[in-house]
């Protein structure tokens, strides 16, 4: 996890969160995905975002992830872990205005999402 990730709300995540769980890696156990259409009044089109809870193997922790304007395809297996869970940033790829980062499952290809925009949140 960084803080300079470009995450909104990261700052106050890691903040709230002990050192050994400042890593995506803690957090591979999906409480709830949610996928839904909404409409940008402000750019007159339709987008879609995700809300993905994910916890720590006891959840002692649960940490909730807004993923605005996902783009192109996205995959998600009906399961409950995740493997390896990271959150990469694209800035090398040419296309970060319209897919700035990619949350993915690096271990067993569980979820694969590309989107604009990621809000973060340490659920109390």
């Amino acid at each position: 996890m960084d803080k300079n990730s470009g995450i909104k709300g990261m700052d106050a995540l890691l903040a709230k969160l002990p050192r050994e769980y400042q890593n995506w890696l803690c957090f591979g156990h999906i409480l709830k995905f949610e996928y839904k259409e909404v409409f940008d009044y402000d750019n007159w089109e339709n987008r879609y975002h995700a809300e993905l809870v994910l916890s720590d193997d006891s959840e002692t922790y649960k940490i909730r992830l807004l993923l605005k304007h996902i783009r192109g395809e996205f995959s998600i297996r009906v399961r409950e872990d995740i493997g390896g869970l990271n959150i990469a940033a694209m800035t090398e790829s040419g296309c970060e205005p319209f897919c700035r980062y990619r949350v993915y499952d690096f271990e067993d290809h569980a979820i694969s999402v590309y989107c604009e925009e990621i809000e973060a949140a340490l659920l109390e």
